[in-house]
């Protein structure tokens, strides 16, 4: 786990003195990380495709179809 740091940005903008395990702040501290984790558990990064796009997508030739070449080597020994 890291250690956690903390800035006062009006006071300290260039960020020189690490108010982060200073126990005035405790308060501020166990805040900010409770809205951090709950914003964290609150993002939804699961999707879900259909079957009929699934079934699609891994047909031989889609990706040339599409035009997207991520990851492919474009040189003639390739073909």
């Amino acid at each position: 786990r890291f250690r956690p740091e903390l800035y006062d940005m009006e006071n300290d903008p260039q960020e020189q003195n690490d108010l982060g395990e200073d126990p005035g702040y405790a308060e501020l501290r166990l805040e900010l990380e409770r809205k951090l984790f709950r914003w964290l558990r609150q993002r939804k990064l699961r999707f879900t495709r259909t079957e009929e796009f699934t079934r699609m997508r891994s047909q031989p030739g889609w990706v040339e179809q599409q035009g997207i070449y991520i990851g492919y080597w474009d040189s003639p020994e390739n073909g």
